[in-house]
C-alpha cells in the first residue's frame, strides 16, 4: 500500500510539473515587463528625386520599457553615415511611445511613434516584429519592418533592420 501511495504521489507531482512547464512556455502581453536595451543595425533608403535614392547604413541604440499591458515607451539614438563628399556622420535622438502585441508562441509586433528631441527629421512611426527568447525570457529579437512619416515633407523612407535587446 505504501509503495502504491508513493507511486501515485510521484505521478501527480510529475503531471503537475509538466503542466507548469507547459504554462511557462506560453506567452502573452504580460510576458513583456520591464526595460530592454540593445542595438539594431539599420539600412535606410531615401528617395532624393525620381531617379536617385540615397542609401544609408546606421546603428540604432534602443531602450524600451514594456508595461505588460500592451504599452511601450523609451528612447532611441540613431547614428548614421551619409555618403556625401566628404562623408557626414550625424546622430539623432528620439523619444518613443507605442503599443505591442504578443502571441502565445512569443512572436509579436510593435508600433512605435518616435519624436525627435534633436534637430532631425520626424516624427515617424516604426513597425517592428518581436520574438521573446532566452532561458529567462530576457532576450528580445527585433526587426524593423518599415517606417512612415519621415523626412522633409513626409518623404517615404524605407527602413529595415534587426538586432537583439536584453532585459535589464
Amino acid at each position: 500500500m505504501m509503495k502504491k501511495t508513493i507511486a501515485t504521489i510521484a505521478l501527480v507531482l510529475g503531471i503537475a510539473g509538466l503542466a507548469a512547464a507547459s504554462a511557462r512556455d506560453r506567452f502573452s502581453t504580460t510576458s513583456l515587463r520591464g526595460r530592454y536595451t540593445g542595438n539594431i543595425a539599420i539600412s535606410e533608403s531615401i528617395p532624393l528625386d525620381e531617379s536617385t535614392v540615397l542609401k544609408i547604413e546606421a546603428r540604432q541604440l534602443l531602450a524600451l520599457t514594456f508595461d505588460a499591458k500592451s504599452n511601450v515607451t523609451g528612447i532611441t539614438s540613431v547614428t548614421a553615415l551619409i555618403p556625401n563628399s566628404p562623408p557626414t556622420v550625424f546622430t539623432c535622438v528620439f523619444t518613443i511611445e507605442g503599443t505591442y502585441e504578443l502571441s502565445e508562441e512569443g512572436l509579436g509586433t510593435a508600433t512605435l511613434n518616435i519624436t525627435p528631441t534633436t534637430a532631425c527629421s520626424g516624427p515617424a512611426t516604426l513597425k517592428l516584429s518581436l520574438l521573446v527568447g532566452g532561458r529567462n525570457r530576457n532576450r528580445l529579437d527585433v526587426s524593423i519592418d518599415g517606417a512612415s512619416g519621415l523626412g522633409a515633407g513626409d518623404v517615404q523612407i524605407a527602413i529595415l533592420g534587426s538586432g537583439t535587446l536584453t532585459e535589464n
